[in-house]
Formats: structure tokens, C-alpha cells, sequence
């Protein structure tokens, strides 16, 4: 009973977690960014509060912002559609709005979300510094905004082209299995898409996993004690 008790509280655990990450919807309150700031337009990582309100909420969780367009200020806050690279049916941007028109939506996505996993965990997988917010955002903001240079401040226009410099060097890193095989491109199953409703201005984000990683080791772990329990009851 206790190898049995065990297992399935560890199972549940983990059901539950997955059910928190693959909400439908979640609320965040965007809490401020990390400095970075590219003529007059902030890159680089910006946090907020997921689950934002409720018992699981999840402060200071990093995010990238996708969403060139939009604006939004410290303290707003939205409920996001959360989806993922094998379900992008209420993400923000469609092929009509890429840059490069000749990349399906799902890879479109798959090549920003491996340039936020570079800006998330450090990679600099294209030779390039790891730290390079300006670039790989603005790499991001390439691929699915087309961005209007005339947003940025009229006293750094000068600096467009080292933006673009950078930008270019990060999309000529992309891996090929980014455009042949989008899913497989490195741990791009990793990143989440939060997407505002239809509508609303607040700004598309990319992120990481909902849950906390201390809540999914509890789980394995409660699971395999389970088993183990259940292994020192069969040699006795």
C-alpha cells in the first residue's frame, strides 16, 4: 500500500503540473526588464508574474518579448492563451505578418523560439557572445513583426545598422534542422508561447515552462520512491 500510496501521489503531482502547463490560459503582470535598450526600444529578457493572483503564481519569471509592435508598461497585466510548437493556433502572428514570407508558420516560430533559448540560457550557439540582447531580439522582431524603424528614438537611427549587424549574425546561425525539421531544432519544445486575446495590445511573449522545476523533481521523485518501495518489498 505504501509503494502504491507513494506512486500515486507522485503521478498526480506530475499530472497536475502538466495540466498547469498546458493551460488553455494564464494570467501575467509584467513586472519590469533587465536594461538592455536598442534605440530607445527595450530588449533582452523581461520579467513578470505567471499565474499572476493565484496560490501557484509564479514570480520574476523571464520572458522574451515577440511582439515588436505592441507596447505595455511596468505593472500591466493580461490573461494569455498559453500554446506551444505542436499547437500554435492562438499565437499572434501568421504567415501574412513574417518577414519571410516563404516560412510556415511553425517555423517562423521554432527559429524565434530557438533565439529565445539562446537568450534565455546563454547558448551562443552561432559563435557569437552569449549576452547579445540587442541582436537577438532584434533578430526575433526580423522574423515574425518586420519591424517600423521609424519607432525607434530619432537620435539613434545612426545605430540601426550595428542593430541589423547583429540581428543578421544570429539568423545566419540558425541551424538547418530550425527549417527542415522545426520540432527538432535543439530544446525549442521547451518554449511557450503566451499570447494575448484577439484585440488586445498587450505584447506576445515566449517563456519557459509554467511550472517551477523544485515542484517537478518533488514529483519524480515521490514516483520513483514509489518504485522503490515497491522493488524492497519484492527482495524481502
Amino acid at each position: 500500500m505504501k509503494r502504491v500510496s507513494l506512486l500515486l501521489l507522485g503521478l498526480a503531482v506530475l499530472f497536475g503540473l502538466s495540466m498547469t502547463a498546458f493551460a488553455d490560459s494564464t494570467d501575467i503582470l509584467f513586472t519590469g526588464v533587465s536594461g538592455p535598450n536598442a534605440g530607445g526600444v527595450y530588449t533582452g529578457i523581461y520579467y513578470g508574474t505567471l499565474n499572476n493572483g493565484m496560490a501557484n503564481a509564479v514570480p520574476n519569471s523571464p520572458f522574451i518579448c515577440d511582439d515588436y509592435p505592441d507596447e505595455i508598461t511596468e505593472g500591466d497585466s493580461w490573461t494569455a492563451t498559453v500554446s506551444s510548437l505542436t499547437n500554435l493556433g492562438t499565437t499572434r502572428f501568421m504567415p501574412t505578418y513574417l518577414n519571410d514570407p516563404s516560412l510556415t508558420q511553425i517555423q517562423a516560430y521554432s527559429e524565434v523560439a530557438w533565439l529565445a533559448e539562446n537568450l534565455l540560457y546563454g547558448a551562443g550557439t552561432n559563435g557569437t557572445t552569449d549576452n547579445d540582447p540587442n541582436g537577438i531580439s532584434w533578430a526575433i522582431w526580423y522574423i515574425l513583426d518586420n519591424p517600423d524603424m521609424t519607432r525607434l528614438d530619432p537620435g539613434t537611427l545612426s545605430e540601426v545598422n550595428n542593430y541589423v549587424t547583429a540581428a543578421n549574425s544570429w539568423l545566419d546561425g540558425l541551424p538547418a534542422a530550425c527549417r527542415a525539421n522545426p520540432i527538432a531544432c535543439g530544446d525549442v519544445r521547451n518554449i511557450y508561447i503566451y499570447t494575448p486575446p484577439t484585440g488586445v495590445t498587450s505584447q506576445e511573449f515566449l517563456g519557459p515552462t509554467p511550472e517551477p522545476l523544485s515542484m517537478i523533481l518533488m514529483g519524480t521523485f515521490l514516483s520513483l520512491a514509489g518504485l522503490g518501495v515497491g522493488k524492497k518489498k519484492l527482495m524481502s
